[in-house]
């Protein structure tokens, strides 16, 4: 059940997508940023509906899985196949608005973190950080600039791949809290290795194809979904059935999401910056020494 649900979650998002990229072409920003959302869906759907059922593990695993695999998979095994050179076009101003979003995230949990408490992710706090994702959304609409010519859109398409990310929602996170039991590990830890990664498919397959294609801005892509899944998707899940509630080792791996987005920034102030095989390889080995980590915590 958890396959079949993974693999609507990916079509439902390659449906939407499509008809999507009919008003805005992938070769430019806009058409970067959109598809930064639209490949978001399947986080935004897993979240929403684990959370809404009080699978408040599942909805934070999921949701930071997916964050882990993007930073380090999205990047690294399309550098495996072919170096990616990092664009430096994209606004500084907005690339620091990002990065603010997640110095506050890290603000909001850092407090109970350092008190080894429970991390309890407030009504206030998701407000907050909602205000800064619209913020961010303003400044990027004056760069908004749709295609002329609009064809090729297929309501019928668009309508079926939304049910689909909903069906496939409910599945992967049913079959994930039956796996959970069966196998008798923690949600979270099946939750950050299964459906984390399983979420982030669309985003990483898309990233392959690109790197094949020799489409840059992979690496917007890339960050502007961790941005989306941290200032978007966590706090309108927790505003609406939450508040959410972390463990100290969610916090932990929420932190660790923080510190790999940081350290991405300074690529919008390098030129000429490369992320070769070596690298990508690197990344790929990082991901895997997360995912032992996690399955040690687990038992």
């Amino acid at each position: 059940m958890f396959v079949v649900g993974i693999f609507l979650l990916y079509f439902g998002d390659k449906l939407l997508h499509k008809n999507i990229l009919a008003f805005v072409s992938e070769k430019t920003y806009v058409g970067v940023y959109a598809t930064a959302i639209i490949t978001s869906m399947p986080e935004l759907v897993v979240t929403l509906y684990a959370a809404s059922i009080g699978l408040y593990s599942i909805a934070v695993g999921a949701l930071f899985g997916s964050s882990i695999a993007l930073l380090l998979l999205a990047l690294g095994l399309p550098a495996i196949i072919k170096s990616i050179r990092i664009s430096v076009k994209t606004s500084r101003k907005a690339y620091i608005l990002l990065i603010v979003s997640l110095i506050v995230f890290a603000l909001f949990i850092s407090d109970d973190f350092l008190a080894k408490k429970q991390i309890v992710f407030s009504h206030i706090e998701s407000i907050i950080l909602l205000m800064l994702a619209l913020t961010y959304a303003y400044f990027l609409a004056g760069d908004v600039r749709l295609k002329r010519r609009i064809k090729n859109v297929n309501i019928v398409e668009g309508i079926s791949g939304v049910i689909l990310l909903l069906l496939g929602g409910v599945l992967s996170v049913n079959a994930v809290e039956g796996l959970s039991l069966t196998i008798g590990i923690s949600p979270y830890a099946v939750s950050v290795l299964l459906l984390g990664l399983g979420v982030a498919l669309p985003e990483i397959i898309e990233n392959m194809l690109k790197v094949e294609k020799n489409i840059r801005l992979i690496e917007h892509n890339v960050l502007l979904s961790v941005i989306f899944n941290i200032v978007f998707i966590l706090p309108l899940a927790s505003l609406f059935f939450g508040p959410i509630i972390m463990s100290y080792s969610q916090a932990f791996d929420g932190l660790l999401i923080v510190a790999a987005g940081i350290i991405a920034f300074p690529w919008s102030l390098k030129k000429n910056v490369e992320v070769d095989q070596t690298l990508g390889i690197l990344l790929v080995v990082l991901y895997a020494l997360f995912s032992i980590s996690v399955i040690i915590k687990a038992f």
